[in-house]
C-alpha cells in the first residue's frame, strides 16, 4: 500500500513538463507575492547589483552605444567604467522591448531583468533532467526526475529569487550544466558536441570570467582521462573542444570591444583569457599529436603536467598578479572593508554540501567499479566536483552548487539502480529497505533545501555572513598589495534590531525631487542604496558598490565618517543622505567621534546644512562646499 502510494505520488514527474510546471509556480509566487514583488512605478529591495545592470541595459536601449563601457550618471565628474559584458544585457533587451509599449522603456526594463530568471529556470531543469544519461541511465525510473527537482531548485531559486535580481549568475549555472551534457556528447564521440564544448565555455568566460574555474574543472578531468587511457580519442575531442572556445572568446572580444584593441584585466573578458584559451589548446595540440608515443600512464603524466606548468608560467608571466586570482585588478580597499562588511551575497549554509559531496564521492566510485562508462563519467567530473568543494571550504559558499551539480549526476544513478533492484525483490525487508531508501534520498535533499531557505531573511537584509566573515576592519587598511582578512567590527549591533528599521526610499526621492526642481543633483549615500536612486530617479550618485568604483566608495566612507569638525570639500556632491539605523549604522556608526554619529545625534556640522524638507527617515543634507 505505501509503494502503491509513493508510485501515485511521484510518478507524474516522469514528464519533464510538470517539473517545469512547478518550477514556474515557484517562480511567479516569489516573483509576485513572496519576495520584493516587482511592480512598475514602486522601488523594491533589489540586490545592488540588479539595479546598476538596470540602468546600465536602460542607458544602451535609451540610444546608448552597445560598446560602451561607462555608466553615464555615477562619480561626480568622472564616469564609473564597468567591467561587466553585454550577453546578460542581450537577453534582457527582447523583453524590455516587447513590454515597452504597455510601460514605456524604464519601467519595461524594470521587469524585464527579473523575468529573464523564468525562460532560464525552465530550461535549466529541462537540461537538469538529462543529467542521469551521463551515467548510463536511458530511461530515468519514476523518482529520478522528482529527486533531481528537490536536489537542484533550492540551489537554483536562491540565486535568482530571494530579491529578484536580473544577474548573471543563474545564467552561468545553465551554461554550467550545459558544459557538462556535451562534455558527456564530446567522450560518445559527437564531434558537434566537442564544438559546442568550446563554444558554451566561451560564452561563459564571455558572460563572467569567474565561469573559468568550469572551464579548468573540465579540462582537469578530460586531463585526467587522458593520462588513464580509458578512452583513446580524449585528446582530439578535447582539442576540437579548446580550439571551439578559443574561437569563441575571439569572436566574443569583437562583439565586446569592437575596433578598440582588448586590454589583459583579469575581472573581465580580456586578451589574457584568449591566451589562456589558446594555452588550453596547445596542451591538447600536443596531447593529441604525441599521442602514440605517449602510450602508457606515466609518460602521459610527466608530459601533460610539464607542458600545463609551462602554460601557467608564461601565463604568470604575462599578468604576475594572477597570483591573488581573477580579482587582482579589483580595488584593494574595497574587496577588504566593503566585502569584509556586506560580504558575498551567496552565503549558503555549507552544512549539507559537504554531505551530498560525500555521498555523490561515494556513489561515483561505485558506479565506477561497474562497467567502464560509469569509470569515465568518474574520471570526468570527480576532479570537478572536488575542485568546487574545495571553493567552498576555502573561498565561498557560492560554490557549492556546482559541487553538487555534479554530486547528482552519480547520485541519482545509483538510487535507480538501487531501486529497480529492490523493486523485484518479493521480502517484506526488500520492501521496508526500498521505501527506507526513498525517505532517505528525499530526506537529505529537502535538509539541503531547508539549511539554505532558512536563510532567506539575510539573503532579503544582505547581512548575513558565515562565522569567519562576521567581523571586518573598518579602519585605514594595510599597504594595497595586502589582501589582510578581515576583523575588527561588533556585529552585536544587529541584536538591537538595527536592522529590523528601515529607511524610506520612496518618501525620499519624493523629498530629493522636490528640493531639486529640475535640477540634477549628485548624491553622496551609502552605497547600499546608491544603485536604487540611481535607476528610479535622474540625478548622479557619488558611488556605487561595484569593485570598479571602490575608490569612490571608500571616498564616501571616509566623508561620512571623518572626525574633523567640517565636512570634507572637494567630493563633488551636491546633498549628503543619510538614514540613522540599519545599514549605515552598522557602517558609518562604529567611531562615536565620526561626522556619522555626531549628526545623529542632532549636533550641527559646518559644511552641512539640513535639508528643511527631510523626514523621519532619511535626512538630507545640503553640501555648502561640494
Amino acid at each position: 500500500m505505501t509503494l502503491t502510494l509513493i508510485k501515485q505520488a511521484f510518478g507524474f514527474f516522469r514528464r519533464v513538463w510538470v517539473v517545469e510546471l512547478i518550477y514556474v509556480a515557484v517562480w511567479s509566487a516569489f516573483m509576485f507575492w513572496l519576495s520584493n514583488p516587482i511592480k512598475p512605478g514602486t522601488i523594491t529591495d533589489l540586490n545592488v547589483d540588479a539595479y546598476v545592470r538596470l540602468e546600465r541595459i536602460y542607458q544602451w536601449l535609451n540610444g546608448g552605444d552597445w560598446f560602451e563601457k561607462i555608466l553615464l550618471r555615477v562619480g561626480a565628474s568622472d564616469h564609473l567604467v564597468l567591467h561587466w559584458t553585454r550577453p546578460l544585457d542581450l537577453l534582457v533587451a527582447p523583453f524590455a522591448i516587447a513590454l515597452e509599449p504597455m510601460f514605456g522603456l524604464h519601467d519595461a526594463v524594470y521587469l524585464a531583468g527579473p523575468l529573464l530568471s523564468l525562460p532560464v529556470g525552465i530550461i535549466f531543469f529541462a537540461m537538469a533532467a538529462k543529467l542521469p544519461v551521463i551515467c548510463g541511465e536511458r530511461q530515468p525510473v519514476m523518482l529520478e526526475r522528482a529527486a533531481i527537482f528537490v536536489f537542484l531548485i533550492p540551489h537554483f531559486l536562491s540565486i535568482l529569487l530571494p530579491q529578484n535580481w536580473p544577474d548573471h549568475h543563474g545564467l552561468l549555472l545553465l551554461l554550467f550544466l550545459a558544459s557538462l551534457l556535451s562534455t558527456h556528447k564530446m567522450i560518445e564521440g559527437n564531434k558537434l558536441g566537442a564544438w559546442a564544448l568550446g563554444l558554451i565555455l566561451a560564452l561563459g568566460v564571455w558572460v563572467s570570467v569567474e565561469s573559468i574555474i568550469g572551464v579548468l574543472a573540465i579540462n582537469a578531468g578530460l586531463g585526467l582521462l587522458w593520462v588513464s587511457g580509458l578512452e583513446k580519442n580524449t585528446a582530439k575531442m578535447a582539442l576540437r573542444a579548446a580550439l571551439g572556445m578559443f574561437g569563441g572568446i575571439a569572436l566574443a572580444l569583437v562583439l565586446e570591444f569592437g575596433t578598440s584593441t582588448p586590454n589583459f584585466a583579469l575581472d573581465r573578458i580580456s586578451a589574457f583569457y584568449l591566451a589562456l584559451a589558446g594555452g588550453i589548446a596547445i596542451v591538447w595540440l600536443v596531447a593529441s599529436s604525441g599521442e602514440s608515443k605517449l602510450a602508457n600512464f606515466k609518460s602521459r603524466i610527466i608530459s601533460g603536467a610539464t607542458l600545463t606548468i609551462a602554460i601557467a608560467i608564461a601565463l604568470f608571466l604575462i599578468r604576475p598578479e594572477l597570483i591573488h586570482g581573477p580579482m587582482a585588478d579589483a580595488d584593494k580597499w574595497f574587496m577588504r572593508v566593503w566585502g569584509g562588511a556586506f560580504g558575498d551575497g551567496f552565503m549558503f549554509g555549507t552544512a549539507s554540501v559537504y554531505l551530498i559531496v560525500s555521498a555523490g564521492f561515494a556513489s561515483a566510485v561505485y558506479m565506477a567499479l561497474r562497467e567502464k562508462k560509469q569509470r569515465i563519467a568518474s574520471l570526468l567530473f570527480l576532479p570537478g566536483m572536488a575542485i568546487f568543494t574545495a571553493l567552498v571550504f576555502f573561498n565561498s559558499p557560492r560554490w557549492s552548487t556546482y559541487a553538487e551539480i555534479i554530486s547528482v549526476i552519480f547520485i541519482i544513478p545509483v538510487f535507480a539502480r538501487l531501486y529497480r533492484y529492490m523493486e523485484k525483490q518479493n521480502a517484506i525487508r526488500w520492501k521496508i529497505l526500498m521505501v527506507s531508501s526513498i525517505v532517505l534520498l528525499f530526506f537529505t535533499a529537502s535538509l539541503d533545501a531547508f539549511i539554505r531557505w532558512a536563510r532567506l531573511p539575510a539573503f532579503v537584509t544582505q547581512y548575513y555572513m558565515p562565522p569567519a566573515l562576521r567581523t571586518v576592519n573598518l579602519q585605514t587598511p594595510e599597504p594595497a598589495d595586502q589582501l589582510v582578512a578581515p576583523n575588527k567590527i561588533d556585529y552585536e549591533i544587529n541584536k538591537q534590531g538595527v536592522l529590523a528599521k528601515r529607511c524610506d526610499l520612496e518618501k525620499l526621492l519624493q523629498q530629493i525631487n522636490k528640493y531639486a526642481g529640475t535640477k540634477e543633483l549628485v548624491i553622496m549615500a551609502h552605497p547600499q542604496i546608491t544603485p536604487a536612486i540611481l535607476f528610479h530617479s535622474r540625478h548622479r550618485v557619488a558611488s556605487v558598490p561595484i569593485h570598479p568604483d571602490g575608490p569612490a566608495v571608500q571616498k564616501t566612507f571616509d566623508a561620512i565618517t571623518t572626525t574633523n569638525a567640517a565636512f570634507p570639500s572637494g567630493t563633488g556632491a551636491d546633498v549628503l543622505m543619510l538614514c540613522f539605523y540599519g545599514k549605515d549604522k552598522i557602517f558609518y556608526g562604529q567611531n562615536p567621534d565620526s561626522l556619522y554619529v555626531r549628526l545623529s545625534q542632532g549636533s550641527k556640522v559646518a559644511g552641512l546644512e539640513q535639508i528643511a524638507q527631510s523626514g523621519e527617515s532619511y535626512k538630507l543634507y545640503k553640501i555648502i562646499n561640494p
